[in-house]
C-alpha cells in the first residue's frame, strides 16, 4: 500500500476495497478491478460534479441561480442517506457504497433528462431549477460519499464553497440563491491498462549504497542529467507504455514512459535523454 500511495491518491483504493468488501464470501483483488472502479468514480461521480459546476460557471457566472429546487430529487438524496446509515451500522459497506454511486448515477440521469443546455434558451426558469437542484445534489453527495472517499468529498465541498457538513444535511437545500462557487477541479483521473507498472519503477545505484533522501526544499536544487537508453521493453497489456532502462553514468534507472504511440523500441535504443 505504501508504494501505491507514492503514485496514486487514496480515495479510489478506498472505494475499490469498499465495493469488493467480502461480506458473505472471500473476494480477490486485482489491478484490473481497481482500474474499473477508479474509472467508475471518474465517469459517474466525477462527471456529474464537473459538468454541473462547469455549466454553472459558464451560464450563471459561477453562482447558484435564483430558483427553487426539485423536491423529488432531494427527497431521494435524503432517503438514500437514511438507507446508507442503516447499512453502515450493520457493516454492509458494499451495498452502502453501491447506493451512494446509484445516487450519483441518478444525478447524471437527471441532468441528461432535463437538458439544461436546451432549456436555457426555451425555458430559462426550468433551467435554473435544474442547475440549483444539481448543485444541491452535489452537496448531498459530498455528505454521503464522505465515509468512503473523504478526501474527494472534501474537494467537492471546497468547490461548492461549503464548510463541514453533517449527515443530516443530505437532502437539504444547502446552497442558497446567489451563493458563489469556486472553480471546478477534476476529482478523478482515468487510468489506462498497465498503469500499475509505474509502481515497479526502481532506481539502481551503480555503487551498492542507498541513494540519499531528497526533501521538497532540496528538490528545487536538483540538476537534470543526460542518460543513454540501454534497453526498451514492452509492458504486458499496456498500449502506451514502455519499460526503459537509462544509464546516467552514476546509476541505471528503470522508468516507465508513455512513448509507445510516438516511437518504436528501435527508435529509442541508444538515444540520449534528460532525466532528473
Amino acid at each position: 500500500m505504501g508504494e501505491y500511495l507514492k503514485h496514486f491518491p487514496p480515495d479510489p483504493m478506498r472505494y475499490a476495497l469498499a465495493v469488493n468488501s467480502p461480506e458473505t464470501r472471500a473476494s480477490d483483488f486485482s489491478w484490473t478491478e481497481y482500474r474499473s472502479r477508479n474509472n467508475e468514480l471518474a465517469d459517474v461521480l466525477g462527471n456529474f460534479v464537473n459538468r454541473t459546476l462547469k455549466f454553472t460557471a459558464s451560464k450563471f457566472n459561477g453562482k447558484v441561480p435564483d430558483a427553487a429546487t426539485d423536491e423529488v430529487l432531494l427527497a431521494k438524496a435524503a432517503e438514500t442517506a437514511g438507507e446508507i446509515a442503516s447499512l453502515l451500522e450493520s457493516f454492509k459497506f458494499k451495498k452502502a457504497v453501491g447506493l451512494a454511486m446509484d445516487l450519483a448515477r441518478e444525478g447524471n440521469r437527471y441532468f441528461d433528462t432535463q437538458k439544461p443546455w436546451k432549456s436555457l434558451k426555451t425555458d430559462p426558469e426550468q433551467c435554473a431549477v435544474t442547475v440549483a437542484s444539481c448543485l444541491n445534489l452535489c452537496a448531498s453527495l459530498a455528505v454521503i460519499f464522505e465515509p468512503f472517499i473523504p478526501f474527494s468529498a472534501q474537494k467537492i465541498r471546497k468547490m461548492l464553497g461549503l464548510e463541514s457538513l453533517k449527515w443530516s444535511d443530505a437532502g437539504r437545500v444547502l446552497l442558497e440563491p446567489g451563493h458563489s462557487l469556486n472553480s471546478a477541479e477534476i476529482l478523478f483521473s482515468k487510468l489506462d491498462e498497465g498503469f500499475e507498472e509505474v509502481m515497479n519503477e526502481q532506481e539502481k545505484p551503480a555503487e551498492d549504497r542507498p541513494a540519499p533522501p531528497v526533501d521538497f526544499e532540496d528538490f528545487l536544487k536538483i540538476e537534470f542529467k543526460v542518460g543513454r537508453i540501454l534497453s526498451v521493453e514492452d509492458i504486458k497489456k499496456a498500449k502506451k507504455l514502455y519499460k526503459i532502462q537509462v544509464d546516467t553514468g552514476d546509476m541505471v534507472r528503470t522508468v516507465v514512459a508513455g512513448m509507445k504511440p510516438y516511437y518504436t523500441k528501435e527508435d529509442l535504443q541508444d538515444r540520449l535523454v534528460t532525466v532528473v
